[in-house]
């Protein structure tokens, strides 16, 4: 049986102390206040195998060295419904109308502080149930260190359906450094990995894999600069619902497998023995982006349009023309943005459109078997390209690489 603190005795390995807990509560950006500490939590750490804390729920009494914050009895919950490994995970639920706890809406869990370290280890899995974790404008966060005052140095956090690491920014004055590293893929488990030297200065650093896969590297503050280590936090906060609402009402989220360890961690110790085959990769191959002219009057395709190609209306035989995008088939949607060159050689957008039924054109198609019927004129002149294809209908899951290209049209 494993718990907070896992149950996996071995006598000269096991180093137990407990002592009492000051933890704070997070406020939202737009107030300026000190937080109140709160009381009743209780730190109790293990060193076993390098590991500071573990929960996997399987236990009796799971998080009962951990401080909960949430207003409602649908908080958190432990259940069996969904689990990662083994038979259970943590159902963490937040409605915009909630009362608020600890001065946020919010429903968290609030670690135990372990060991004073700048260098730590996190990581946990986290499901995102596309029937209960809508696409929402507004950020919410989902993990966050905080040191007691103000908002956090270091949060993650989502928006609009992707991830970001929110931090301090290089310059003091300046506004708050978003990482963006990759867009939420619902209904399925997403593990994380996060390496962090909490520093206030350019020796901080953040690295984070994501599902095995490495998709950020960051060097720069993450820790203010009072001195003061953080204390890590998990779950659902939104502070917008704090005095206002957004285009979504709920949020649930499953979390599982959490671990901390100091310095002496690692990606192995920290991820899991769960295969993400199953997974779209983030990162893997897929078939290269190309492009073809198309004779939009008679609906055939033309010939390829290499990088920075010609095209001749008079070989044509047409002015009215559209480009198709061809990609690999797990594709599902196609943004193309369209630039023209002004006279004094910068570029200017004149177009934008995603294109979410395959064939894929710059042009779009009428639905009706008329796929390059050419809804747009181009003049002379020369012009950019940029193509961007994802996995989803939605532009939340972009794959491969970005295809850039200029072309001329002649007479």
């Amino acid at each position: 049986m494993k718990s907070t603190i896992k149950n996996c005795f071995k006598s000269t390995l096991l180093a137990l102390t407990t002592v009492s807990l000051i933890s704070s509560c997070q406020l939202d950006e737009s107030q300026n206040m000190e937080i109140q500490e709160e009381d009743n939590a209780i730190h109790a750490t293990t060193l076993l195998s390098n590991l500071l804390f573990s929960e996997d729920f399987e236990g009796s009494n799971p998080l009962r060295t951990v401080k909960v914050q949430t207003s409602t009895g649908y908080g958190y919950k432990v259940v069996s419904s969904n689990p990662f490994l083994g038979n259970k995970a943590a159902r963490f639920e937040l409605r915009s109308d909630d009362e608020l706890a600890s001065n946020g809406t919010r429903a968290e869990m609030l670690f135990a502080r372990v060991p004073e370290g700048r260098e730590k280890w996190y990581s946990f899995a986290a499901y995102f149930p596309s029937e209960d974790f809508k696409y929402d404008a507004g950020n919410e966060c989902i993990s966050q260190w905080h040191q007691g005052m103000g908002s956090p140095a270091l949060s993650l956090r989502i928006a609009k359906d992707k991830f970001y690491i929110r931090t301090l920014p290089t310059e003091k004055g300046d506004n708050w450094k978003n990482l963006y590293f990759g867009s939420v893929i619902k209904d399925t488990w997403n593990e994380f990995v996060i390496h962090v030297v909490h520093a206030e200065s350019s020796k901080g650093l953040i690295e984070i894999w994501r599902n095995g896969e490495k998709v950020l590297t960051y060097n720069g503050p993450n820790n203010y600069d009072e001195g003061k280590l953080p204390t890590w936090k998990l779950g659902i906060y939104k502070s917008k619902w704090n005095s206002g609402t957004t285009d979504t009402r709920k949020r649930v989220v499953y979390y599982d497998n959490i671990k901390i360890s100091g310095k002496e961690g690692s990606l192995s110790q920290m991820i899991s023995d769960f295969s993400f085959a199953q997974l779209p990769s983030l990162t893997g191959d897929f078939n290269d982006i190309s492009l073809s002219v198309v004779n939009a009057e008679e609906e055939t395709i033309f010939g390829k349009l290499d990088k920075g190609g010609i095209i001749r209306f008079h070989d044509l035989g047409t002015t009215k023309l559209n480009i198709k995008a061809n990609v690999d088939s797990k594709i599902e949607s196609v943004r193309f943005n369209l630039y023209q060159e002004k006279k004094n050689g910068s570029y200017e957008k004149i177009y934008s459109h995603v294109d979410i039924n395959a064939p894929f054109a710059l042009f779009d198609d009428d639905g009706k078997g008329n796929y390059y019927y050419g809804s747009r004129q181009l003049d002379y002149g020369k012009y950019k390209i940029i193509v961007t294809t994802y996995m989803d209908t939605r532009e939340t899951i972009p794959v491969g690489d970005v295809y850039t290209s200029t072309f001329k049209i002649y007479k």
